[in-house]
């Protein structure tokens, strides 16, 4: 996979503007969502991030985000034309006498209309009229065009550059797997192969078998640099995926040799380990004392296999599941009288005919959706 450098902005404003905008059209309003709930901040973000490879929300959990959303000092403020969802800008006043514009977009069928102008104006008041010493955001190259421009005539000042490296913007791309391999196994084994058999975009570095730290930066730059959504570790790749920074990605381990290598003794919320009783490489009460250490539910030790490698059938299978496991349901709430048909309701959210196998049903009573639409009972 091609990877884009990416250059980053950071701007800032200093002092308030006396800027004023005109609305571009009647049936604007702007509603302070008190209070979201994760599904209803996911779909919103995910409409208006999909275009831009938005990730950084989609890489939590649902509890961290829940916990962010949860606090009152964190502002989403939804742009409605004419009742429906247009855009939204999420503020941030956590730190004393500065603000943050974290999030800020449009819907695409509502670009090019002259509304991101406005709304970007009346964000920019409603910050300010808390009074903060700073107003800041960043924005970067994988942004709309007009972003930076638009940031810029609206009275923010760059304060700082920098470039990273990110994977290029696209749509319903396969979920990514850092897959680190076992100690003398080398890039390409049954299992990596097997996760990218069944569509997975897997990245799978070579890690040097003698050198623990030296492989253990290789494992980090790679997840740096692609941000995969699971981290699977094999045996000493298992302690491996334990001491990088692995973000908000969840871990898989298959007989992790945490004992062996490395200092990270616990594993974060979350996370699967697959191991064999019979393992005669790593004990099988090392992943008991591992979840114990960790704080895990007991289901989080999953029992599997015949030996070390976990190759066979059952054991892939069990791999396969605890990465599918870690898959956010699609979830859509309606809290509030919305003027739009169910079906419309629903197209807002999903675009199921991406979905060539998806088969659910949704909360609207009588009501299905099917990869060819949705669909309602009579």
């Amino acid at each position: 996979m091609s990877i884009n450098q990416v250059t980053v902005y950071h701007l800032e404003m200093l002092a308030p503007s006396d800027r004023f905008v005109p609305a571009p059209r009647e049936g604007l309003t702007v509603l302070h969502v008190q209070a979201p709930s994760v599904p209803y901040y996911r779909s919103l973000y995910n409409a208006v991030g999909e275009d831009f490879h938005w990730r950084d929300r989609r890489m939590m959990s649902d509890e961290a985000l829940a916990a962010i959303l949860g606090d009152s000092r964190i502002e989403l403020h939804a742009l409605h034309v004419d009742g429906a969802v247009a855009g939204f800008a999420e503020l941030d006043r956590r730190q004393p006498d500065e603000i943050q514009l974290v999030q800020f977009g449009l819907i695409r069928d509502f670009i090019g209309q002259g509304l991101g102008k406005w709304f970007l104006q009346w964000t920019i008041d409603k910050a300010w009229s808390y009074e903060p010493k700073r107003f800041w955001l960043h924005t970067c190259t994988q942004d709309h065009a007009a972003a930076l421009p638009n940031y810029r005539k609206a009275g923010f000042v760059q304060f700082k550059q920098e470039s990273t490296r990110r994977e290029p913007p696209g749509r319903f791309q396969a979920m990514s797997i850092l897959f680190l391999h076992g100690w003398r196994s080398i890039p390409g084994g049954v299992k990596p192969t097997f996760l990218k058999d069944h569509g997975y975009q897997v990245i799978n570095p070579a890690l040097d078998d003698e050198d623990f730290d030296r492989a253990l930066a290789t494992a980090q730059e790679d997840f740096d640099q692609h941000m995969p959504a699971i981290v699977v570790g094999s045996s000493r790749g298992g302690a491996l995926a334990m001491n990088i920074d692995s973000g908000e990605a969840r871990l898989v381990l298959l007989c992790p040799a945490w004992r062996n290598w490395g200092t990270v003794k616990t594993v974060k919320p979350g996370a699967v380990i697959l191991h064999s009783r019979a393992d005669d490489v790593i004990p099988f009460a090392d992943s008991e004392e591992l979840v114990g250490n960790s704080g895990l539910p007991p289901s989080a030790l999953i029992e599997v296999g015949h030996d070390h490698r976990l190759a066979d059938p059952a054991p892939l299978a069990a791999m396969l599941k605890a990465c599918q496991s870690q898959m956010k349901p699609i979830t859509f709430a309606c809290t509030d009288t919305i003027p739009l048909a169910p079906q419309d309701i629903a197209r807002q959210i999903l675009d199921v005919a991406k979905w060539s196998d998806f088969r659910g049903y949704g909360p609207i009573p009588g009501s299905r959706c099917f990869s060819d639409g949705l669909s309602l009972d009579t």
